[in-house]
């Protein structure tokens, strides 16, 4: 219920928004450790633990959340993937948490 409460208060919606739809929001989401969740959560990537943050990566991403820009790339509107992930604000230019510039 916190969370409901939580997104309530970052929200703020237009016309109020009765108790059994804040306690219906607040069962959302549910434990991701559980046997289900692993089970149903399984194999959804194709990825391989040593192919996080390529091409390959910011591709499946686009194609998923932002194909608009996915085909801007392909058109050669943008000068690299990553770039294009960037213009659909997917991907930020922070450097890694604990990156000390070396």
């Amino acid at each position: 219920m916190e969370i409901a409460v939580r997104w309530l208060q970052l929200n703020h919606p237009e016309e109020p928004v009765g108790l059994p739809k804040v306690l219906k929001l607040g069962k959302h989401g549910g434990g991701r450790r559980s046997e289900k969740a692993k089970a149903e959560q399984a194999g959804r990537s194709s990825l391989k633990p040593n192919e996080w943050n390529t091409k390959k990566h910011w591709e499946m991403r686009l194609a998923d959340q932002a194909p608009e820009h996915l085909a801007a790339f392909r058109r050669g509107d943008h000068k690299s993937i990553k770039a294009a992930a960037r213009a659909a604000r997917i991907c930020s230019d922070r450097p890694p948490q604990g990156w000390a510039g070396f």
